[in-house]
């Protein structure tokens, strides 16, 4: 890139002085000046920010788990899309008492994000009160 540089500016100026644009002296100096800051500027400062390298272990339910839950949650229309009501299923399994909740769940095809948060809710306070006996 430097030497591209360097040689595009002594032609420029060669250009210049031959058409008698500018004087041979100040030609001169112009170019002397493009090539010292060419050669002179620190070769980090032309490369953009750097951002640290994202791990490559990962853990359930770190970022990119959220992220990729976050845009798959629910479709076009408002209504869960299936891998939401297939996790919140998932959900359920555990606890004999939230039969009625995978009804629900089993029985709708297209679950509102009402829905999704009272099943939520009720497998939530599901786990709560057998946490606490």
């Amino acid at each position: 890139m430097r030497i591209a540089l360097t040689i595009t500016t002594w032609v420029l100026a060669l250009l210049l002085s031959l058409t008698h644009l500018i004087d041979t002296p100040h030609t001169l100096l112009l170019a002397v000046c493009v090539t010292a800051l060419c050669l002179a500027w620190p070769e980090e400062m032309n490369s953009g920010p750097r951002l640290p390298v994202l791990p490559f272990h990962t853990h359930f339910g770190a970022r990119r788990d959220l992220s990729e839950l976050s845009w798959w949650a629910f479709d076009r229309d408002g209504r869960a899309s299936a891998r939401v009501v297939s996790r919140v299923r998932a959900l359920a399994e555990d606890a004999p008492s939230l039969d009625p909740v995978r009804e629900a769940i089993d029985t709708s095809s297209s679950p509102s994000f009402t829905q999704i948060l009272s099943w939520l809710d009720a497998i939530d306070a599901e786990k709560e009160s057998h946490d606490h006996t």
